[in-house]
């Protein structure tokens, strides 16, 4: 047999293919749509959008380009997958149209997240009380908001706390606080006693020293004034977020790239100038799946990583009439082999599931279900589901309640066979 003949005989479905692999697609060791086997998805999104370059960097994908997401270490992650999000700030690379309170906001030369070479420098100046980076916006609703900020901390004369959350004309306020201490910021302090509360927070880190944090907020005032400062004190987390600070030597705090969006978890950096922007959704999908499925036995493998537990996420989702076939994980936080056709509900719930990363094998054979989540033993059942012809694939998207993952896809494997129960726990390990 010539040399490498054998591999082209796995890929293309020949002798030594027994387990009857039909699609291929191998997002984050590719870094392409392009299928290895199988047909090529169609992808399209209305708008650019950000995403972490291998050199970990921030970049910008144009109009219907899809993102190949990396981690600040330069490991690709998969295809990015998110659903339409606005940032309300204005100017957000510099925050420029902002108001300060005892604070001095600098553009100074330096290298941001997306290696552009300014950068937002806050210093606290003056004392007194109210204290903080403001911006009064409008269009947001009174729904659950997510702000973030990209932060980095100065090499001298850093501040050791930033504050970064919500007021309002009333004082009703959320945040949280970060010690700045550290080699890396921590997250020390939250909002514990107000009726626009926080909801969660996260940290997130990227290239040269930037970190990216986050707080979600949820409560019912119309007018909101999201908030950031380099603070010399410890906030007790009760008192008005704005704190009444006295100026004692240099505070600083470095901050690119501000966003506030609706929502219940930030998304990819939105950057905007005079107006606020929208990033469509991303939509990625294979049409006709006539060439490689199978009715009567197959077995779909995906991996996926979900970093935000408070919605409905299909990492891979056949659509039929009324129904859903595919791999989910739901807002109540629980992984699902979702079954369901011509009125039939088969569906394999693997309980709570908190862990972002989704490795998930489901199988089906005539009468029978199976299914296996990340490399534990597979759930077996049987039913009288019957899937229907040639479906549509949705990738990252449900196509029926509009549920986009929000998070990255690594892989996904179609099998023209009923894969054994110990190969589907093996294939999520």
């Amino acid at each position: 047999m010539p040399l490498g003949l054998g591999n082209n005989l796995i890929r293309n479905g020949g002798a030594t293919n027994p387990d009857g692999l039909a699609l291929d697609l191998q997002f984050a060791a590719d870094k392409t749509l392009t299928a290895r086997k199988g047909p090529t998805p169609t992808f399209s999104r209305g708008s650019t959008a950000t995403f972490t370059g291998s050199n970990g960097l921030i970049q910008t994908a144009a109009t219907d380009i899809p993102r190949f997401d990396h981690t600040a270490t330069g490991v690709c992650r998969g295809l990015l997958i998110e659903e339409s999000r606005t940032n309300f700030v204005l100017n957000s690379d510099l925050y420029s149209t902002s108001t300060a309170t005892n604070i001095t906001a600098t553009t100074i030369t330096g290298t941001s997240v997306t290696g552009s070479s300014q950068i937002r420098e806050l210093s606290l100046t003056a004392s007194g009380a109210f204290t903080g980076v403001q911006a009064n916006l409008t269009g947001t609703g009174t729904g659950t908001k997510t702000l973030s900020v990209f932060i980095k901390k100065p090499t001298s004369n850093a501040a050791p706390y930033f504050t970064i959350g919500f007021a309002s004309s009333s004082l009703v306020y959320a945040g949280i606080q970060l010690t700045m201490s550290g080699s890396a910021p921590v997250i020390s302090v939250t909002s514990t006693s107000n009726t626009f509360a926080v909801v969660s927070s996260l940290l997130e880190t990227f290239s040269n020293d930037w970190y990216r944090v986050s707080v979600v907020v949820s409560g019912t005032a119309t007018s909101c004034f999201p908030t950031m400062f380099p603070s010399n004190a410890v906030w007790d987390g009760i008192s008005d977020i704005r704190q009444t600070l006295t100026a004692s030597g240099t505070n600083l705090i470095y901050i690119f790239g501000a966003q506030l969006e609706a929502g219940f978890f930030p998304t990819s950096y939105i950057p905007t100038t005079t107006t606020p922007l929208t990033r469509s959704a991303d939509v990625c999908s294979i049409a006709n799946t006539a060439s490689f499925w199978n009715s009567d036995q197959f077995t779909l493998f995906g991996n996926a990583n979900i970093p935000n537990l408070s919605h409905n996420a299909f990492p891979a989702n056949f659509v039929i009439s009324g129904g859903l076939l595919g791999i989910r994980r739901s807002q109540f936080n629980f992984a699902l082999a979702a079954f369901q056709a011509s009125g039939v509900t088969a569906d394999i719930n693997f309980g709570s599931f908190t862990a972002s990363s989704m490795r998930m094998a489901l199988a089906h054979s005539s009468g029978q279900q199976a299914a296996a989540l990340n490399g534990a033993t597979a759930v077996q059942q049987s039913s009288a589901f019957s899937p229907p012809l040639n479906p549509a694939l949705n990738i990252g998207y449900s196509g029926v309640a509009g549920n986009y993952m929000n998070g990255h896809i690594a892989a996904i494997r179609y099998y023209k066979k009923r894969l054994p129960n110990a190969k589907l726990q093996a294939l999520t390990v």
